[in-house]
């Protein structure tokens, strides 16, 4: 099976987000920089010989081998994918994040406070959200003090009327340096008739 110029980028991505966390990594432990900077290029260096001799060629033979009959089937399976994709986006975009804010409570740990509003034609019942944060230095914070980029994914399994608005605060004791929101959005959400959307 080939993969799609989206996987491939996807595949590019996560591993500029490797050599970031690397990076990060050898900031915060300058004895280990040698050993994985080392470790690190020969890494890579064998993955992108594995993809340039191993991945590539099975991709361009499989593209070259395919009947008319299988690419224009591999045609309509992407353009239903597409379909669905954007019937995803449609529906999880009914769900609006009104705001997103960190405020702390009374011993100083801080909490996700996030109002949504159901624009929806029917009632929600769960939603799971994404957020991302920074410190007061607008640099990405992780769980447990760490600078990376960590999604945290809050579920809400409360009813949500048509048109109704709610507020959700969630604890967020293992990201205690989180001071600011840089993104929330709806990611996963279940109407009443049991139909589904997730990214």
């Amino acid at each position: 099976m080939a993969l799609s110029q989206e996987e491939i980028n996807k595949i590019h991505e996560e591993e500029a987000e490797r050599a970031k966390a690397q990076q990060l990594y050898a900031a915060k432990h300058p004895q280990t920089v040698v050993v994985k900077k080392k470790t690190s290029k020969l890494a890579m260096g064998c993955g992108t010989l594995f993809f340039l001799f191993i991945v590539l060629p099975i991709i361009i033979v499989t593209v070259r081998n395919a009947s008319p009959e299988q690419r224009a089937q591999d045609q309509a399976h992407q353009a239903a994918d597409a379909e669905r994709m954007q019937q995803t986006l449609t529906e999880l975009g009914r769900v609006e994040v009104l705001s997103s804010t960190i405020e702390f409570d009374s011993i100083g740990t801080p909490e996700l406070v996030v109002k949504l509003k159901n624009n929806a034609g029917q009632a929600v019942d769960a939603v799971t959200v994404e957020s991302y944060f920074l410190n007061n230095y607008d640099e990405p914070i992780g769980q447990w003090n760490s600078k990376s980029r960590e999604a945290y994914r809050g579920i809400i399994q409360d009813r949500i009327a048509s048109g109704a608005t709610y507020t959700a605060t969630f604890n967020l004791a293992v990201y205690d340096l989180a001071t600011k929101v840089d993104s929330t959005t709806v990611v996963k959400v279940h109407y009443e008739d049991g139909s589904s959307y997730a990214l």
